[in-house]
């Protein structure tokens, strides 16, 4: 926790480029490190939190909030705190509706058009065309048949 702190505090207010290189490597590095070891400690106070339902809700318009946090932080920055306080109620907005019309639909999509793999209840679409496993496809190429597969019928 100590060195977290250091490493903290060497980013926010560094003495030189290099003690600022030295500590964005370290975070770089140890951050992800830090919470997959509280993760997998399955019993501890940090994966009960980063487990729980409000983390993994953040955790999936994360990226939303990546993306729009700069957006809003730069129109508002003349307001100061208040203009902060905005930008972020600006950015749980809007990445809350990018998750909504964007990612989410995005996400069914791609389980949709992904071959052979369960999709969250409903069946998985069936290849058109069926490689033959064998290597033999009566004379349309190595493996390839052009008739459609048994389980698309």
């Amino acid at each position: 926790m100590v060195a977290l702190v250091v490493v903290s505090r060497s980013l926010v207010y560094p003495h030189s480029i290099r003690q600022f290189a030295v500590a964005w490597v370290v975070a770089t590095v140890a951050g992800p490190l830090l919470v997959v070891t509280m993760v997998q400690q399955t019993g501890g106070l940090a994966h009960r939190v980063l487990t729980h339902r409000v983390a993994i809700y953040v955790g999936k318009r994360s990226y939303a909030l990546y993306l729009w946090h700069y957006l809003f932080l730069t129109w508002f920055n003349d307001l100061g705190d208040v203009g902060v306080a905005v930008a972020f109620a600006a950015s749980c907005a809007a990445a809350e509706l990018s998750w909504r019309f964007v990612e989410s639909p995005a996400l069914r999509m791609k389980q949709r058009f992904s071959a052979g793999r369960a999709t969250h209840g409903s069946a998985p679409m069936q290849p058109l065309v069926q490689v033959n496993p064998a290597g033999y496809s009566g004379g349309h190429g190595p493996g390839l048949s052009l008739r459609p597969s048994p389980r698309a019928r």
